[in-house]
């Protein structure tokens, strides 16, 4: 608790951070029969699998697999960044109030949707 009080009251910044990786391997044995002219002999497959990383799908969704919430989603991304397009900054968008302009992103747009759409459900 005092090391807890040290670092806050010494307005300093601490972070902490740490990865961790899990590997996995499975083993399979797998025994076959093979029957060759009344020979019978037994051949073992030991394989060992390792995981196989899952790719993402990287695609536009077709408008029909959308559902009712992402359609509304998109509607009002559209009205947003057409209502707050900003031709002074790079950004691209403001939010214009009083002549005094607040640049915005692409992901504040999104959040602002997010937030709306929070409110009509």
């Amino acid at each position: 608790m005092k090391e807890y009080y040290r670092l806050t009251s010494s307005n300093k910044v601490l972070l902490i951070t740490a990865s961790v990786q899990k590997k996995e391997i499975t083993k399979r044995k797998k025994k076959h029969l093979i029957l060759d002219n009344d020979d019978e002999s037994i051949s073992e497959e030991n394989k060992i699998m390792l995981p196989s990383k899952q790719k993402k799908k990287t695609f536009v969704p077709k408008e029909v697999n959308l559902d009712e919430i992402d359609v509304k989603k998109g509607e009002i991304h559209k009205k947003l960044k057409e209502k707050h397009g900003c031709d002074i900054h790079k950004t691209g968008y403001c939010y214009i109030k009083d002549n005094r302009h607040l640049p915005s992103t692409t992901l504040h747009i999104s959040m602002w949707t997010d937030e709306i759409i929070i409110i009509i459900i």
